[in-house]
């Protein structure tokens, strides 16, 4: 299924420097009642990582081709 973006909104890889935007959007889809469905953990644990953890895991999907992450964001921000 493909869906026409907003003119304004831009997707990227994530860069290492987005760290704090991956784990605020990773905790936020945590939240969701049936999240159980789609992760592997739960919002408490995900949450108790320690920042260097959330850092190397960003850098990590930011290069190579093991693994992706992307961001969705409205240009200019």
């Amino acid at each position: 299924m493909s869906r026409d973006l907003p003119a304004d909104v831009v997707v990227r890889r994530i860069r290492p420097d987005d760290w704090e935007s991956a784990r605020s959007l990773r905790l936020e889809a945590l939240r969701d009642p049936i999240a159980g469905l789609a992760f592997l953990e739960t919002v408490q644990q995900a949450a108790a990582r320690p920042d260097e953890e959330w850092i190397t895991r960003t850098a990590t999907m930011s290069t190579g081709d093991k693994g992706a992450q992307f961001l969705a964001e409205r240009a200019g921000d």
